[in-house]
């Protein structure tokens, strides 16, 4: 009998391992270009690229995040400096306006989720400080999620101040946000433990302001993992009892 239980035990918390090992991270990157399902189709154009030759103005991921461009337009996307991320491009009312391949005035790049969930984290891309690629301003996005609009606000090449709702944090640049770096942030758990349906990004930027004031990208997001072993441990939990009563009992008969 007790060989049997331990049996069971090892069995299973090897099952519970093996779940949670199988536990795939459900996210995508266009940076790495995994897990990018439809959105694969994103044509990467040419930096300064007048005319996109994009035709998609919304996709899906493998994870079931669906980019719209929410405004009209069509999604594109470009790499500057091993950075790559995706943007809107509109026929804009002025051939100043904007840039062809970022999030800018009057444009909404939708993130929606395929069910409610928490993000781990959220990938922001070309979003620079003052004076890089002859911008004007530390750059800033607007992020909004539950109807509540968040900042992303750049305070140096390296560094850049998350606000959504009361939660604050210092966001380090993974490429720094000067002229030699593809201003890439990642916000760690933008919105807490909040389960959310969709994300919304926009600009703060006005009607004739330039691509020297705030535009960005996205670069990518992963979701909260779902706890693949919680029942597994349980099971566990209860065999180890149930192993040590046994256990127990025959030593006092």
């Amino acid at each position: 009998m007790k060989l049997k239980s331990t049996l069971i035990c090892a069995g299973l918390v090897a099952g519970s391992a093996i779940a949670f090992g199988n536990a795939d991270a459900q996210a995508f990157s266009f940076n790495n270009g995994t897990d990018l399902g439809s959105c694969s189709a994103i044509p990467i154009e040419n930096v300064g690229t007048k005319t996109p030759t994009s035709t998609i103005s919304t996709c899906t991921t493998d994870d079931g995040f669906t980019l719209t461009a929410n405004t009209g337009g069509v999604l594109t996307g470009k790499t500057v400096n091993g950075v790559t991320g995706v943007g809107i491009y509109r026929d804009e009312s002025s051939a100043n306006q904007g840039s062809q391949q970022e999030i800018d005035f009057g444009e909404e790049l939708l993130l929606t989720l395929d069910e409610e969930t928490a993000l781990s984290s959220l990938d922001i891309a070309f979003l620079y400080e003052k004076r890089a690629v002859r911008d004007l301003i530390d750059e800033v996005a607007l992020i909004t999620a539950n109807g509540i609009t968040g900042t992303l606000e750049v305070i140096d090449a390296f560094t850049a101040i998350w606000n959504w709702d009361g939660l604050t944090q210092t966001v380090n640049a993974k490429s720094p946000a000067n002229s030699k770096g593809g201003a890439l942030w990642k916000i760690t758990n933008p919105f807490g433990d909040i389960k959310i349906s969709s994300v919304s990004l926009t600009s703060p930027q006005e009607a004739g302001e330039s691509y020297r004031y705030s535009d960005y990208a996205i670069a990518g997001a992963e979701k909260v993992p779902e706890p693949a072993t919680v029942a597994g441990l349980a099971l566990v939990a209860g065999a180890l009892a149930v192993s040590r009563r046994r256990k127990s009992n025959e030593e006092s008969s």
